[in-house]
């Protein structure tokens, strides 16, 4: 419900920057709002491979309001992935944790992978300098 309503906060807060899209972070958000309200008032009538596979749900929903989100404030939503990612190490065992961190690391690589680029780019110099540099394109 937090991560629900946070959303419903940015998708109505005026001055987004333009790669943000209002209409589908709403959409998301009430729909996860409405995810979170059903898991407080029946969450302690599931199984637990149920409650691991809202969870899952739960994951993927975090990916596409972060996509959704843009590049701009794509950040602000992956931090929702550490609540799912906590929950896991805190609810299950290690394995269905494990499967769970997993899912964060590939659902938020294609996240990434899937928004068009910011311009910057990071460039290693094997010439010596150990330093990453950043550069706009």
């Amino acid at each position: 419900m937090a991560g629900g309503a946070i959303s419903l906060g940015i998708a109505f807060a005026e001055g987004q920057p333009d790669d943000f899209h209002r209409a589908p972070v709403a959409a998301l958000a009430l729909g996860s709002f409405a995810f979170g309200l059903v898991v407080l008032l029946a969450g302690f009538r599931f199984s637990a491979n149920t409650v691991f596979g809202l969870t899952v749900f739960g994951t993927l929903l975090i990916g596409t309001g972060t996509y959704w989100l843009g590049v701009s404030l794509g950040p602000f939503g992956a931090m929702l992935f550490i609540w799912s990612g906590t929950y896991g190490y805190y609810f299950f065992t290690r394995a269905r944790a494990a499967f769970l961190t997993a899912l964060i690391g590939i659902t938020y690589a294609a996240v990434l992978a899937l928004q068009p680029s910011t311009g910057l780019q990071c460039a290693y110099r094997p010439d010596g300098d150990e330093r990453l540099t950043l550069r706009r394109d």
